[in-house]
């Protein structure tokens, strides 16, 4: 009886793994090309080559391949955070930890993570209101797709068992 108990544990923790894994590397890939598309565009001044600007020259920064390889590292970082979120938060049920989430990530990189390293040259709500609000949204629907994917996966895991 005991045996079948740890299985199980082990079972729905590969299964939670494996499915943050998959939730976080797909939203990362898409809303992080999305960002480039939006960078393309002039939406915003930001592209996702931010993610890479310290491992780049400061003239490369702005080409192709440094955005593809800031939407490969911000991949590999949604694949992270989502596997964080879903040992801490997934069992809460609701969209609005989705955008916290998201709020609570563009917080932490543009006035934490950025100034620190100096990947702008300025603060984000400098840039204009285009881009801080081009790179807000994207991290809102970035965080309520991995958030709220993740959550609606355990949540309805968990009213299958009962």
């Amino acid at each position: 009886m005991e045996e079948a108990k740890n299985e199980s544990r082990k079972d729905s923790k590969a299964r939670k793994i494996r499915s943050s894994l998959i939730v976080g590397g797909v939203g990362g890939a898409f809303w992080a090309m999305l960002h480039y598309v939006a960078y393309y565009m002039n939406f915003t001044k930001i592209g996702p080559s931010i993610y890479v600007a310290p491992f780049f020259q400061s003239d490369a920064v702005n080409r192709p391949l440094a955005q593809l390889a800031g939407v490969g590292v911000a991949t590999v970082l949604s694949m992270g955070i989502a596997l964080a979120y879903v040992f801490s938060l997934a069992e809460f049920y609701s969209p609005w930890i989705g955008i916290g989430l998201g709020i609570g990530m563009f917080g932490i990189f543009y006035y934490g993570v950025s100034p620190l390293l100096a990947l702008t040259k300025k603060p984000i709500h400098v840039l204009g209101m285009n881009t801080f609000a081009t790179e807000l949204s994207l991290y809102i629907l970035w965080g309520l797709f991995v958030g709220f994917s993740l959550s609606t996966e355990f949540s309805s895991k968990k009213e299958a068992d009962r």
